[in-house]
């Protein structure tokens, strides 16, 4: 399964692998722990030295799985480089409070939990527990949070309803939902590129119905074809077609998030 079977095909065990991994993984040096962590600003383009907005304390907020499949390499480097991160933290003694989301409900999933005739929170806890197991063989640690999508679909749909009210979203003809990409003016800002530039990958299919192609949907309407295949799925989906569209979530899940010392675990 998942990452198992990789290593069985290698004809190696589970257990064999986990030692091996286990094995390769060395006490970090005194002298990279004893120098400043630098890290990249993707906002101002250079390597600044890490501040954390509460002295000694860490909240590092990572996007999860989208649990439709058993995971693959890409997943597995996901994993081990922020577990990796984790621990060089916690070595250099910060107090790190980490937080990974699982998108447990979207389109993906309810395709998937249709072609297996299956109710979607099966599927969705059939590949978490695989995702577990590809963690425990990769060695990796657990985050200290693991919020569910599922577990926020009223305050996503609130905030969003929110974003309608200020004018930075609308519902279009085909009732779903869009974010106004030309409305909010620091969008391209982290990725460095113009809204000119982002033109030129923007994708407009034939039966979307918003007002710009850079616009992204934030809900699709219940009832659409991908929610019909699955009937057991009586949820509102909230899309995840492009990254964007998830930043929402991860505020909400944020919010509700419990607190380390009076301040919310997942905010900076």
């Amino acid at each position: 399964m998942g990452l198992g079977t990789l290593f069985t095909n290698r004809r190696i065990t589970r257990l064999a692998a986990r030692r091996v991994l286990v094995n390769i993984r060395p006490p970090f040096p005194f002298k990279i722990l004893a120098m400043p962590l630098r890290i990249y600003n993707s906002l101002t383009r250079t390597k600044e030295i890490f501040t954390p907005l509460s002295p000694g304390v860490v909240r590092m907020y990572v996007c999860g799985m989208t649990v439709y499949d058993y995971c693959h390499l890409g997943h597995a480097r996901v994993l081990v480089i922020f577990d990796m991160v984790v621990r060089v933290l916690r070595a250099k003694g910060f107090e790190v409070r980490y937080v990974r989301n699982i998108t447990d409900i979207d389109d993906k999933i309810i395709v998937r939990a249709a072609e297996l005739n299956e109710p979607f929170d099966v599927v969705t806890e059939r590949f978490i527990t695989a995702m577990h197991e590809d963690e425990d063989l990769l060695n990796v640690i657990r985050p200290d949070q693991e919020p569910r999508a599922t577990g926020y679909i009223a305050e996503i749909l609130n905030m969003i309803q929110t974003l309608e009210e200020k004018g930075f979203a609308y519902a279009a003809k085909n009732g779903d939902v869009y974010f106004r990409v030309r409305g909010f003016d620091g969008y391209g800002a982290l990725s460095g590129r113009s809204l000119d530039a982002l033109m030129v990958g923007a994708r407009v299919e034939k039966d979307e119905a918003k007002d710009d192609p850079l616009d992204f949907v934030l809900v699709v309407r219940a009832g659409t074809s991908s929610v019909r295949r699955c009937q057991r799925a009586a949820l509102v989906i909230t899309s995840i077609s492009t990254v964007a569209g998830w930043i929402y979530v991860f505020r909400i899940m944020r919010m509700k998030s419990p607190k380390v010392k009076g301040q919310p675990v997942a905010s900076s």
